[in-house]
């Protein structure tokens, strides 16, 4: 079990941007020992009293936009220094405003995904963000799927005849697919039998 300086009453902070304030009722544990806040895993969060408090000088672009509307001032129109300045400074101070975790959850972390107990949904393909182990519609051929392969790369697994219906519904044509494909072994993920065996 991972300990995390948290408590009940604490705030975290939630949401796709990090920034919706929750109060935490509830700090349980999963099998792997990763707390869980609220019913969400801590990851998915930030925790707010380990945040660097923001400053008006350090508080976004948008914020900073408001208060200057506040003075009376004008904003600063899009292209100018001033423009230029303050966007590279919201772009830095967001791109660091990231969860502080402790040495030992960070190993005890990696250690539970190396062991395969924890499945990661996502990852990175050719510069972008992919779901692992979801079959979807295809480009090249009619489903394609994202997996690691034994050595760990990300690779796009592409199966299935365009423009073709399967026919698992019929026992017959079932059973001779699943015999012809020995779909009884259908060997590693990574590989596209696989994934139409799981079809059929």
């Amino acid at each position: 079990m991972i300990k995390v300086p948290i408590e009940i009453g604490d705030i975290v902070r939630v949401g796709r941007f990090k920034n919706k304030r929750v109060e935490v009722k509830t700090i349980e544990y999963d099998e792997n020992g990763l707390p869980i806040i609220n019913g969400r895993p801590l990851l998915t969060m930030r925790i707010e009293k380990l945040m660097e408090p923001k400053t008006e000088a350090s508080a976004g672009l948008w914020a900073n936009i408001r208060a200057k509307q506040a003075r009376g001032g004008a904003p600063a129109r899009k292209g100018s220094d001033a423009y230029k300045k303050a966007k590279s400074a919201a772009d830095r101070i967001n791109a660091t405003n990231e969860i502080t975790i402790s040495d030992s959850f960070a190993v005890k972390l990696l250690e539970a995904i190396k062991a395969s107990k924890m499945s990661l949904t996502e990852a990175e393909y050719q510069g972008r963000t992919v779901k692992l182990g979801k079959p979807m519609q295809g480009d090249v051929k009619k489903f394609k799927v994202y997996v690691k392969n034994p050595k760990g790369n990300v690779v796009k697994v592409n199966f299935g005849q365009k423009g073709m219906s399967i026919k698992k519904s019929n026992p017959d044509r079932r059973r001779s697919f699943r015999a012809r494909h020995n779909c009884d072994s259908p060997g590693p993920r990574d590989k596209a039998r696989y994934w139409s065996c799981r079809k059929w």
